[in-house]
């Protein structure tokens, strides 16, 4: 499990600890690593105690990246509701809030992306049965309370079942409770809440124990849809998708991974296992079928792309090929079928069966391997970028009011806006933007997962949309599932840093990149004239003293190497500059970042010079002048 525990303490100080991820490593590292730099979304608390200086601790853990109509089917999409029990949501549960831009124009969060998780998983785990307003329906064949979004996939935005709607107690096991499941064990490695990985515990044990008999076909498969606590029905009817039950097996490798616990293993296997006995000839499965009569319900479907991954990651786990000629079936079939067809369909539980109907998530799921697989010579990094291309082309909105963002719609069949699918496809642009080295691409990822964070609403729902009458389970934590991806990559202000010379900033850098304006430490907002921002520029650290770039510290190195940089404002407006604990030059500047916003690895303004790329480690900024020596010893 990722720990929260700071490796480097400023004693009496006014501290800022910027933490990351290294995926190449067990353990959690203060910094930036990787190839783009800027530190994400912090934590802000203020500590007052005995000791005389103010602390300030900002813990992040993140990777690397910047900072930064048709075929409508009303009656699945949004059921039409008059009778007798229904709120009127829009006027009493739906919030949209006032945007909020910076100085260029472009969309700001309303919150944090902290912020919107840590609310977002509130509304799960705090008391969530006190919102729900049919806990009596939610006692199962064993006398247990289950938690509503076991039985309920959606209901009102106040938390009462819909009185009349064909799904009103309707549940998408397979699909809905993995992502559940991965929303619970993100959430526990992102805040350390031991709740969470209960809660996805609990969840996949009873997955595991509604699943179909092991002596059926399809045996050991979890079902895709439960209405009125009972296995099947709804559009589903006798049959399981096996599509989803390869999803879900993903999330109890997951589990098994978090938790060391041999029955999530076992049951991950038993359905991988049925898979590899049940696959056709040309490495496909229908998309419903009978698990006891194996009789065919629904032909079609795509999203092949998650036995993929299951036979691949069991034989890493085995050391073994057991599924290895499962997996090249399928990938072969993926390969010259929708890959080049783009005939993406036949994914979701409750919308019947259409030809011209086009889903976009298993796509994306899609592109996300063939980026991770990649070569020079495969082929793959194009193929993405062109079903990308066909998403937007099919899918894509601007969203009037929250310029310059983007949106997606989950399907042609419901042809809705979702902020889900929009962070799926946004989470995806960011992977490809950086594959591409596209700025752009990265940027218009940024502002759809800014935009996303409008969803949240005052009493911790994130809602499907502004304009959709269903509280949907799923919606709500597949936000907060792709926002991890860009807490692990986005930065956002430290805020007021209230703090002007004297004061010390120390860190450590280390950077593979020549960069010729790459900020380091920058103001978000206010004038040019207050000192102390901080650049590399070519092998110097340059810092601006109200008017001009000075030269603070020579000898930065761009190989790879890590150094400690210090620089010490006293109150007479000079600045003593330290390199590996060796002082250099001392300069005329004062340090002023008080009553404006500050950002990490950010441009001045936002816009003005690049991000940092490389590691910020233990970066501190302490409210007095420290010694030469005191210097040395936090080297």
């Amino acid at each position: 499990m990722l720990t929260r525990r700071p490796n480097f303490f400023c004693q009496s100080s006014f501290c800022l600890l910027a933490r990351t991820f290294q995926a190449a490593e067990t353990c959690l590292k203060v910094g930036l690593v990787h190839e783009i730099g800027w530190l994400a979304s912090f934590r802000l608390r203020k500590y007052l105690g005995r000791m005389a200086d103010m602390m300030i601790f900002l813990i992040k853990t993140l990777k690397s990246g910047l900072i930064a109509g048709g075929l409508l089917a009303a009656f699945v999409c949004q059921v039409a509701q008059s009778a007798a029990g229904t709120v009127d949501w829009q006027k009493d549960l739906m919030t949209v809030a006032e945007r909020q831009r910076d100085v260029s124009g472009k969309l700001l969060p309303l919150q944090s992306y902290d912020e919107t998780i840590k609310r977002g998983m509130s509304f799960m785990l705090d008391d969530h049965l006190s919102w729900f307003k049919a806990a009596d329906t939610l006692v199962d064949e064993n006398g247990t309370t289950q938690m509503p979004w076991v039985y309920y996939s959606n209901v009102q935005h106040n938390g009462a079942p819909f009185p009349r709607a064909v799904d009103r107690f309707t549940s998408y096991p397979a699909f809905h409770h993995a992502l559940n499941i991965k929303t619970f064990l993100g959430y526990w490695k992102y805040a350390d809440d031991q709740r969470a990985l209960e809660e996805a515990v609990k969840l996949a044990d009873w997955d595991i124990a509604h699943s179909t008999p092991s002596e059926w076909a399809y045996g050991s498969m979890p079902y895709s849809t439960f209405e009125h606590k009972k296995p099947g029905g709804f559009r589903d009817g006798s049959g399981i998708m096996p599509d989803k039950a390869a999803i879900l097996s993903l999330a109890y490798l997951d589990l098994y991974d978090a938790t060391g616990k041999a029955r999530f293993l076992k049951a991950a296997e038993a359905i991988a296992e049925t898979l590899s006995q049940r696959q056709r000839a040309n490495g496909t499965w229908p998309f419903r079928v009978d698990p006891k009569t194996e009789q065919v319900v629904e032909e079609y479907t795509s999203s092949v792309i998650y036995a993929v991954m299951l036979f691949e990651r069991l034989d890493k786990l085995n050391n073994n090929n057991a599924y290895k000629t499962n997996r090249d079936k399928t990938w072969v079939w993926l390969l010259n079928g929708p890959i080049k067809t783009k005939e993406f369909r036949g994914f979701y539980e409750d919308i019947p069966p259409s030809p011209k109907g086009r889903t976009n998530y298993d796509c994306l799921d899609t592109i996300r391997y063939l980026l991770a697989n990649r070569t020079n010579e495969n082929g793959y990094l194009e193929m993405a970028k062109d079903l990308n291309v066909w998403i937007e082309k099919t899918f894509l909105d601007k969203i009037r009011g929250f310029e310059p963002a983007e949106g997606i719609r989950e399907q042609l069949q419901c042809n809705v806006v979702m902020g889900i699918h929009s962070l799926n496809w946004a989470s995806m642009l960011f992977e490809l933007a950086e594959a591409t080295g596209d700025e752009q691409m990265r940027e218009r990822a940024i502002q759809t997962a800014n935009y996303t964070t409008y969803y949240l609403q005052p009493d911790n729902r994130i809602v499907v949309g502004f304009t959709y009458k269903q509280f949907w389970y799923s919606c709500h934590v597949g936000v907060i599932l792709y926002l991890f991806d860009f807490v692990d990559d986005l930065p956002e202000a430290l805020g007021d840093l209230d703090t002007q010379a004297p004061a010390t900033i120390s860190f450590s850098l280390k950077t593979d990149r020549a960069q010729s304006d790459g900020r380091i430490l920058s103001q978000l907002e206010g004038g040019i004239n207050q000192a102390g921002a901080l650049r590399m520029n070519g092998s110097t650290l340059q810092l601006w003293n109200g008017t001009t770039w000075l030269t603070a510290v020579d000898g930065l190195s761009d190989q790879g190497v890590r150094q400690h940089v210090a620089l010490v404002f006293e109150a007479d407006g000079s600045a003593r500059a330290y390199l590996n604990g060796e002082q250099g030059s001392t300069i005329r500047s004062s340090f002023d970042f008080k009553g404006v916003q500050a950002g990490l690895a950010a441009p001045f303004l936002g816009q003005y010079g690049t991000p940092f790329v490389g590691a910020l480690d233990d970066f501190c900024i302490t409210n007095r002048a420290l010694t030469a020596k005191e210097i040395k010893d936090i080297k």
